[in-house]
């Protein structure tokens, strides 16, 4: 991603790449910071520690601009901004990577990676962390310890470690999930997999909790209460909801007055306008009131002349025919 000034010449330079070219605005450093703010709900970036970095900061600002200008909305999930620490990671350069085989094997097919032989993760949340975790591996001791400490207390502990991993396996890939509803993309069968993910949020605090193992308890400890967001998914979404809203039911019968009685009308309409008509006719005593459709007003209701006196002064009068006349009310516009 690049200004529009220079794009031509780093397409001569690189060759065959991706290019996107952006106004220059958009790589100007208070431009960015400004974008940054607002995207990240904060008054300045002090707390992010980011701002002895301009180049970086003009980057993510323009990397902030390509995504409004083509995503247009639902950037709701980039809500945290931080520098990778070179001192922290092992770096290795592609070829490094390639001759470990972390990732993929030199022998094709046949061949076998690191990652193939040790991933054994039972969601693919799991699987990502590791994968990340081979690409940049840490160098902080502490760190090391304590992951080591969580491997062997699952260890020891096998019966816990069956446990967690079937509580884990349920939650599918709730990252995704969740980065979904950030954006307000999710659909109704995939926020009902999210209230069945949360329902196991409680189990695996329980199963991490009261461990001895500092970092388990802390990770436990840092783990929310969900069974209030778990309650309400459950409760509004309908037990086999559509796959799309607008192709079948997707909130729950109960959960909106208005929408049974739309629903009641929309599968039951004939019957409706029956109950309806005869109400109409108990409560003004117009024994020949009917109830019908047209394209000019939509529903209405037909009385004939012998009866024109009793009809309510609320009605609105539409239309005149020879023997009768067409009248509209709060009831029939409301259908």
């Amino acid at each position: 991603m690049v200004q529009k000034d220079v794009a031509r010449a780093v397409r001569e330079r690189f060759g065959d790449y991706y290019i996107t070219s952006l106004d220059e605005w958009a790589f100007v450093y208070d431009a960015a910071v400004e974008k940054l703010c607002t995207q990240l709900q904060v008054r300045s970036l002090k707390g992010y520690a980011v701002e002895r970095f301009p180049l970086a900061v003009r980057s993510a600002g323009a990397l902030l601009a390509y995504l409004e200008q083509t995503q247009h909305a639902g950037l709701r999930n980039i809500c945290s901004i931080s520098r990778i620490d070179e001192e922290k990671f092992v770096w290795m350069d592609q070829f490094t990577v390639r001759n470990l085989e972390i990732f993929q094997s030199t022998s094709g097919r046949d061949g076998v990676s690191l990652v193939d032989t040790i991933d054994r993760c039972c969601s693919p949340m799991g699987s990502r962390l590791l994968r990340q975790w081979l690409a940049m591996p840490i160098m902080d001791i502490r760190q090391l310890d304590a992951r080591y400490d969580i491997v062997q207390h699952f260890l020891d502990k096998p019966d816990i470690l069956s446990e967690i991993q079937l509580q884990i396996s349920g939650t599918g890939d709730l990252e995704r999930t969740i980065s979904r509803v950030a954006t307000g993309k999710i659909l109704p069968r995939e926020m009902l997999q999210l209230g069945r993910s949360l329902s196991r949020m409680e189990p695996i605090r329980e199963l991490c909790s009261g461990s001895g193992v500092e970092a388990l308890d802390k990770l436990a400890s840092g783990m929310r209460n969900t069974r209030e967001v778990f309650r309400r998914i459950t409760e509004t979404l309908d037990e086999n909801p559509a796959g799309q809203i607008g192709k079948g039911d997707v909130i729950a019968a109960g959960v909106n007055p208005e929408l049974d009685r739309l629903r009641e009308i929309s599968r039951g309409g004939k019957e409706y306008l029956l109950q309806m008509q005869q109400r109409e006719i108990e409560r003004t005593g117009i024994s020949a009131l009917k109830i019908s459709y047209n394209n000019v007003f939509g529903y209405y209701i037909e009385v004939r002349n012998s009866s024109r006196d009793k009809v309510p002064p609320e009605w609105i009068r539409k239309q005149t025919l020879v023997n009768a006349e067409r009248y509209i009310n709060p009831r029939t516009q409301g259908i």
